[in-house]
Order: structure tokens, then sequence, then C-alpha cells
């Protein structure tokens, strides 16, 4: 593909930041209206798995669920042993049903229309291709570039109805170079979901009829490696392209972005790079590699050997880079490298290459594509794909609390939450198990036990196997040991089971502590399968996690009037089942001082602004309660100093009678710095990089930015703890 881009430049100003933790202080339970949802939490092969949820609850036929479809075609069915819906489209109407349990009904769930009816060529998109820019005149004190893109890249259709598909972009890769800057990589940002929405303007009635003119809503999640110096940036805000596309590939169409979009560097996301301001781009298709499969194997364990050859089909030879992107597993051999290849029948014209991994067996259905591109010079440009699957059964293990509302995972931590009268326990010991078949046949007498590791407590006690006291979520009558031996499926087969009780108050006594569980599956003529995963157990939601804080920082420094950092609650965090209002009485700070009278400017809490997303209600009816007043320069919220940097937590109730939210309130807690404060004279706040517990999101922000410009940080929670005391 030929891409043109226009793209300029600017460098922008960098931030860290800090962290905080809420109070809260919940009135005894009120009776609210039951909801019923289903979500779709799995695929496979064309079948999705749905979890209908009762307030939360899983549900099935058992308990009075029915289905009625409401628009199209399909099969609905249950799972005997997971008790999951699995529903399956038929045709080309998009099929949509409604789920029910007596006089509770659920809302129409989409589920889309039978994937075998989309065309071949909306299915699956590989392109390459450079280019050429043109310098901006329009930004005086930016610069422009110009970058010359080959690429490859593989792009998954899922058919949201006949008039509507969704393009997601996960594995690609992109190659360039500057003569400033050097040789560059681009690739999909994993952390976010790049994708594509295709709307028809036709409104087609079948899958036969045209589906283009269509609008295409594009939103791009991009990290840049510049190989020469070592440095990546990543944009935490989508690069949004917006245009009309009258076939598909859309080859020549113009495609041009105009909204600015920062770009952070990798290492320290807090910190801004640079800022593209606009770019304009075309794709045209070019094939001049051609590249075969020579040699694929899978073991039964899923270890896999592969050859390749890279062909020239041009009468140019150049140096080219070649790259493999998919279901790459661990690889054993390098994903990418780089190579000369000669023009087309000369004796350099072909290049072979190998690649071996351990294959991961989270994912059934998988391909590995090898791409090779020229980044400078003749345009060269190919790619080959090879789909299979991992073979044999995998077995994988989640520990964690219970969902405490629809599509909730469940945390890796367990809390104690009781309700006034001390007898219910809304969060009970749970675990997710998934087994993969992919052997094409079922596969019988398999036995699976479930054990914890209690030599935490005490190192004579050693494994407990508790398979009999895990109960099915679906059906608490029945144990997962009840069902041994079981026979595997083929396909994907999924249990979500807890212990429906509280546990004992001898354990009580030794939190905080992580437990290990182990799962087995074993067989008496094939090999044992072993996974571990570890739960931690917390007297209350918002306990540290290991009481060190792994990084220290400092806003900015020296600090501005109104440098803060808001975090934001989501209110479906905040409240346990049966809880409809919280008292907020104040918040805690984990920091330390380095001089005596450090401090916080001040401390706000803030309802969130549905206009400004996100960002706090900065209005005077947004405040809700504080210490502090921001912009009078002085340090109204203390932190003790201590010479040795270690961390306190900073009690700061706030005054007057507690703020009673609602459960539908989303909240934010503003932390504002004390105007001047540097980092060798300060005050510094810590963040315990424990991601499995990430209870809000954290936003630096600078004064005068609307909408606030700020730079979330990831795989940190900012110390960020949230305790619930229930109470009148």
């Amino acid at each position: 593909m030929d891409r043109r881009i226009r793209i300029s430049l600017e460098s922008v100003t960098p931030s860290l930041a800090f962290a905080v933790l809420i109070v809260l202080l919940p009135p005894p339970p009120t009776a609210v209206a039951q909801q019923l949802t289903a979500d779709v939490s799995d695929v496979v092969d064309g079948t999705y798995l749905v979890r209908p949820t009762l307030d939360g609850t899983p549900i099935s036929s058992s308990d009075g669920l029915t289905w009625e479809t409401r628009a199209g075609s399909g099969s609905i069915s249950e799972d005997p042993f997971t008790h999951m819906t699995m529903i399956r489209a038929s045709g080309t109407t998009p099929l949509v049903v409604r789920p029910s349990v007596g006089p509770v009904i659920g809302v129409d769930t989409p589920i889309g229309i039978d994937p075998g009816t989309v065309p071949a060529a909306q299915l699956v998109f590989a392109a390459a291709g450079g280019g050429v820019c043109f310098a901006n005149p329009n930004h005086a004190s930016c610069f422009s570039v110009t970058v010359d893109v080959r690429s490859i890249l593989e792009a998954n259709v899922i058919p949201r109805s006949l008039s509507q598909r969704e393009l997601h972009y996960q594995y690609g890769e992109y190659y360039s170079s500057d003569p400033i800057v050097g040789p560059m990589r681009i690739t999909y940002n994993p952390q976010a979901r790049s994708r594509t929405v295709l709307t028809s303007l036709v409104n087609p009635q079948t899958a036969r009829d045209p589906f283009f003119p269509a609008t295409a809503h594009s939103e791009f999640f991009f990290q840049i490696d510049f190989l020469a110096s070592g440095i990546s940036v990543v944009n935490t805000q989508p690069m949004v392209f917006e245009t009309t596309m009258f076939r598909w590939p859309p080859f020549a169409a113009p495609l041009e972005h105009q909204s600015p979009v920062t770009f952070y560097f990798a290492s320290d996301p807090n910190t801004a790079c640079m800022t593209i301001q606009n770019q304009y781009m075309s794709l045209y298709p070019t094939t001049e590699l051609a590249i075969t499969s020579t040699g694929l194997t899978i073991s039964a364990t899923g270890h896999l050997q592969s050859t390749w050859r890279i062909t020239n089909t041009s009468a140019n030879g150049a140096a080219i880079r070649w790259f493999f992107i998919g279901n790459l597993g661990t690889p054993e051999s390098p994903t990418r490298g780089s190579t000369t290849i000669g023009a087309a029948g000369s004796p350099t014209g072909s290049v072979d290459v190998a690649f071996d991994s351990q294959l991961d067996a989270s994912t059934l259905s998988q391909f590995v594509t090898l791409g090779a591109v020229s980044e400078s010079g003749p345009r060269l440009t190919g790619a080959h794909k090879e789909t299979f699957r991992f073979p044999g059964l995998e077995i994988q293990v989640r520990l964690h609390g219970s969902s405490q509302f629809p599509g909730d995972h469940g945390e890796k931590d367990w809390f104690i939450r009781a309700d006034p009268a001390g007898t219910i326990v809304d969060d009970f010991i749970s675990a997710t198990i998934v087994v993969d078949n992919s052997s094409g046949h079922p596969i019988a007498n398999q036995q699976v036990h479930l054990a914890a590791d209690l030599t935490v407590l005490n190192p004579k006690l050693g494994l407990r196997d508790m398979t009999s006291a895990f109960r099915l979520v679906s059906n608490p009558k029945v144990s997962l040991a009840s069902g041994n031996p079981y026979t595997w499926a083929p396909g994907r087969t999924r249990f979500e089971a807890n212990i429906p009780a509280a546990i004992s108050r001898s354990f009580q006594a030794a939190l905080p502590v992580n437990v290990p569980f182990v799962v087995r599956n074993t067989t008496p003529s094939g090999p044992t399968i072993e996974r571990r995963d570890v739960l931690g157990f917390r007297p209350h939601r918002g306990f540290v996690d290991d009481g060190s804080p792994e990084g220290t920082f400092f806003a900015e420094s020296p600090s501005r009037t109104g440098d803060v950092l808001a975090t934001r609650f989501s209110a479906r965090r905040l409240f346990p089942h049966g809880v409809s209002q919280i008292n907020v009485t104040g918040a805690v700070v984990v920091a330390t001082s380095s001089r005596s009278n450090g401090g916080f400017d001040a401390i706000q809490l803030r309802r969130h602004d549905p206009i400004l997303e996100p960002a706090a209600d900065e209005s005077p009816q947004g405040l809700l309660a504080g210490r502090g007043g921001v912009g009078d320069g002085m340090t109204d919220v203390a932190v003790p100093f201590d010479p040795n940097g270690l961390f306190s937590a900073v009690s700061v109730p706030f005054l007057g009678a507690p703020v009673r939210i609602g459960a539908s309130d989303d909240l934010w807690l503003n932390v504002y710095m004390t105007p001047g404060d540097t980092v060798i004279s300060g005050t510094f706040l810590g963040e315990d990089r424990t991601e499995e517990t990430i209870l809000g999101d954290a936003f630096f922000l600078k004064p005068g930015a609307t909408p606030p410009r700020y730079a979330p940080r990831e795989g940190g929670n900012w110390m960020t703890r949230l305790t619930f005391t229930v109470g009148p």
C-alpha cells in the first residue's frame, strides 16, 4: 500500500504525579430494582457464549431463565456444565434476543449475523506501501517531517449487523526512515483498542446487497519506536479519522486527521514528547515480495517449528526488514530481523527465515503472518499468513473475589465485606477455570482438583484439596468435585465457581496474606496439567497490597497554582451489593515531606462532569467537600516531615456533616500541590505497582487546560485506597 502522510510535531511540557485514598461510611442497605443483563463473554467458532446475570449473580434455565428471539434467527442452548447460554446466528438477518426471569425482563441483546455471510474480502485486510509528505505552513512554531511508510497489518472484522462492520487492529507493523531521526517502527499499542467502524449508507437488506459507500470512523493507538535512539512513544488519546469509503479496502481514499494528538514517552507516560498536529494519508496496494511457508509443524504440547521463504519478484534489490505478527506465544527465535535481498532471478533474490515458538493456548484459533518491507528506497512489500489451532488440551485458572457488577471479572484481592448484622458476606473466594480442547474430539476421564497452598499460614499444613468446597456459580448446589470425571468437549469450556460462605475467624486473624492455589487436571493414561494462581486476602477493600511503595513522584518542580492530581472513583466500584448510598467522611493521602512545613494546597471531593469527559465538575455546584483553599499559596493540608523519606497515611477528615453519595455518582478526589514546591524540598507521594488492584483513574492536570490535558499512568494504582465501614 502506498501511504502519503503529512505529520507536524511540536514539543510539550513534561509532568509527574502521586496518589490518594477516600474513607467511606455506608448506611444500611436499601431495596433496589432488579436488573437482568446478558453479556457476551466469549466467541468460539461463531458461537457466542453469553453470561446472563440478575443483579450481578449469574443465572441459568434452572432459575427460570428464558429467551425471546426479537429479530433474526438462530439456535439458543445451554452448556450442561457451565450453564452458560450458547447462541449462534443463522442466515443474513441480525439476531436479537431478550432474556427474562419471571417478571424481570432484560434488554434486547444484539448477537450479530452469521459470520459466514460476510464477504471474504472484508474478513482480513493485509496492506503495505510507502509515500511522501508535504510541509505544513499553518504552524509556524512547529515543523513538518517526511514519512515514507510501508506496512503489513491484520484486521479482524466483526459483523455487528448487515449495515455495520467493526474492524479490530491488533497485529501490524509499519516501517519508515527519516534523514534526521533515522529508522522508525510503528506498532499498535497493545494496551488500547485500535479499530474502524464502517456504517453502510445504502442500508443493505441481505449479505449479497452492496455495503459501500459507508462512513468510516477510525481510532488508532500507536507505539512509535525510534530505532536509532531507542526511544519509544505512545498516544493515550486516539488518533481519529473520519471519512466516507466507496470500496474495501479503501485504496486511494484520502484520510486526514486534524485533531492534535500528544505522544508520551513509553518509559515515562507522564512526560509528553511530541504532538502530531495533523496527518494526511492515502493507501495503495503493492506486493513485490512473494512469501511462502516451506514447513510448519506443531507438537502435541504446542511447540511450533516453521520455515519461510521470501522471494523478490521485482527488478530492484534492497535492504528489507522481516517480522512475524499474530499469535506468537513465547518465541524461541527472533521475531524480527533485517537483511538484503537481490533482484528477481538473482542468486540472492530469495531469503529463508525460521521461526520457533512455544504457543500460548489461551486462544483456540491462531495465526502467524510473516511480513517483509523495505523501509526506504525501492518499495518492496509482501506477507503470508498461516492459520492453525493449539493441539490437545490446555487449562487456565484465575482466582478472584466475587463479581460486583455485570461484566466485572472480580478483583484479585478478596475482601471482608459484611452487612450491618454481620450475617451476609458479598465477597466470596471465586475461581474461573477455562478448558480449551483443540484436539477436534472429546477427551474423557479427566479429573479436576483445586487446592490451596496453606504453607503461607503454617509450613506444616501444605496443600489442602478444596474441590468439594467450590460450588458452581450457576448452580450453588453442585460442587466442582461432583463433575469428576469430566469429559472435555471440543472447543472451550468455562467454569465459574466459588465458596459461598465466609472464611473462618481464625483465618481472618492471619490477614493480610497471599494464598497460592493449584488446579490439576489428571487422566489415567495422560500427563497431568497443573496451573497456579495467587489470591490476596485483605481485611477490607483498599488495604495495602504489600506495604511498600515502589515509586515516589513529585508532580512538577516547581509546582504551580492549580497543579492537581485528579483521581476518579467509579460508582460501580464503590458500592457493595444492596447499598444504595454511602457517606464520604474524608480522605487519606499516602505521602512524605522533605521539609517541616510540607503538604498540599487543598484536597477536594467533586462530582463527575458529564460534559467534559473525563474530568471533575469544577463549578461551585460540583464541590462536595474539602480542606484548604486552592491558590492561596498556603500549606493547608500538612504532611509529616520524615528525614528518611518514610511514607505516612495522612488522614484528612472533611469538616461538617458527611457527604451522602448515591449509587450512580462517580466521584473525583483532587489533590492540589502547594505552589512553589520543588523536588529538593517538597512533598512526595507513593505509587504501589500492583496492576490487579487498580481502583480508579488518576490524571495529572495542569491549570488552564479545558478539556484537561492529562497523562494517565497505567500499571500503578497510585496508592489509591477505598475503605468501607458498614454502619448507621
